[in-house]
């Protein structure tokens, strides 16, 4: 039996390894699938822990590690992280900036990246005391449809051994930094996209008799999309269908022969999906039929929806409660933002789960990780060591949770975000 306290303990020991390596990745932010750096950093690490193998080229920059317990055969847990970054150019004035110009680590996986690294660490030096098998899977491309999961399920990610259950975690700057947020069912929608194309006849804009306007059909279909998400859709399944980008025409005279729209579609169950990528079409092409004009739409499905297990949802809050305390343990909410480890459960049916842990500092209404410098607050006077195990309201001193459950103190300081910093 794997005793918590020491598990705890161990963290607590390599946390600032940890805390080294996000700094690191974060200075050196890569974009899905150029993650050449990024997967050569994780495999010297997984190597340095003696696992029993370390694959690399994986769905071409993802790294698998694997370690065999000790205690012979047993069911397989896959632990995933994803590696890769965003194109924006980060701003932040802290020694860790990213010196990838254009590139920044802004959702939080250069941490992500580093926890799973310290679990390996700390179940590796923990082998003889469980049975089975631990893959642990850094994923490229998490941020762009074509990438993550997908292509690393075709690489066989889940077989030799067979993966029987999968789990993921997130930061979360809408989540107290030192809370854990879990929640079964539909946590992250899917997310699908249309591009539509409406074509008309082009003319002078003093005489549209003698035109088909396709700006104004397609004004009309983006309006009767919003009817599908009021009017079609069971009000108890959550759908957004937003159009983000409209192109047509280059002067203001000239009626335009072609216009084109893109949306995004979310939704959280599989019918509500098929419901919305049956009837966005016939919608689109309907719409311009009344007007004369001809609308073509391509539809592609992105990544469905996170949809966690139950049983391993219910697991991951028995654990946290142990580690974290009743108080730290929160129901996740669930987002319209999708997250692409739903597609490791597809096959095989794997219990799969996704679950956030916080990033906010307290009494501040944004992130402290995943964006390294957004606190603005200036303290009332300088840091001091405070004794209270609670957010400081009479001095400068926050309070975090360092580690896996260890209470410390951290000085507050405006512009400049502090993961951790021990007495």
């Amino acid at each position: 039996m794997v005793d918590i306290a020491e598990i705890i303990e161990s963290a607590e020991e390599i946390a600032p390894g940890v805390i080294a390596d996000r700094r690191y990745l974060h200075q050196h932010p890569e974009l899905g699938f150029q993650e050449e750096n990024t997967a050569r950093f994780v495999a010297e690490r997984l190597r340095t822990f003696n696992l029993d193998a370390v694959q690399t080229g994986v769905a071409r920059t993802g790294v698998v590690g694997i370690l065999h317990g000790g205690k012979g055969p047993g069911r397989c847990v896959l632990l995933r992280a994803d590696m890769d970054a965003l194109p924006i150019t980060e701003l932040n004035d802290v020694p860790y900036k990213s010196e990838n110009v254009g590139s920044m680590h802004a959702c939080g996986h250069d941490a992500h990246t580093a926890m799973l690294l310290g679990a390996a660490r700390v179940l590796a030096e923990r082998r003889g005391e469980f049975a089975g098998t631990v893959k642990f899977v850094f994923q490229p491309s998490e941020e762009a449809n074509g990438g993550g999961a997908q292509p690393m399920i075709a690489a066989g990610v889940l077989e030799n051994p067979h993966v029987d259950a999968a789990f993921g975690i997130h930061v979360g700057s809408n989540v107290q930094a030192g809370q854990v947020a879990v929640r079964p069912g539909a946590v992250n929608a899917s997310a699908d996209s249309a591009q539509v194309t409406i074509r008309g006849l082009g003319g002078h804009a003093a005489r549209p008799q003698l035109a088909i306007d396709p700006i104004v059909v397609g004004a009309h279909c983006i309006v009767a999309l919003q009817t599908l998400v009021s009017r079609e859709v069971d009000p108890f399944s959550p759908a957004v269908i937003t159009v983000g980008t409209l192109h047509a025409g280059t002067v203001s005279n000239v009626i335009p022969e072609e216009a084109t729209f893109k949306a995004t579609i979310r939704t959280t169950d599989e019918p509500t999906r098929q419901l919305l990528a049956e009837r966005i079409p016939a919608v689109c092409r309907g719409v311009a039929a009344t007007f004369r004009a001809t609308a073509e739409v391509e539809y592609t499905f992105g990544y469905p929806p996170l949809v966690n297990n139950d049983a391993m949802a219910a697991l991951v809050r028995e654990v946290a409660l142990e580690v974290v305390g009743a108080e730290r343990v929160i129901e996740a909410a669930p987002g319209m933002g999708p997250r692409t480890c739903r597609t490791s459960s597809t096959p095989r049916r794997a219990r799969s789960i996704g679950w956030a842990c916080g990033t906010r500092r307290w009494g501040s209404p944004t992130a402290t990780i995943t964006r390294a410098s957004t606190s603005t607050r200036t303290p009332s006077r300088p840091a001091s060591r405070c004794t209270r195990r609670s957010p400081c309201a009479s001095c400068a001193t926050e309070w975090r949770v360092l580690g896996w459950g260890r209470w410390g103190e951290i000085p507050h300081r405006p512009n400049q975000a502090y993961i951790e910093k021990r007495r």
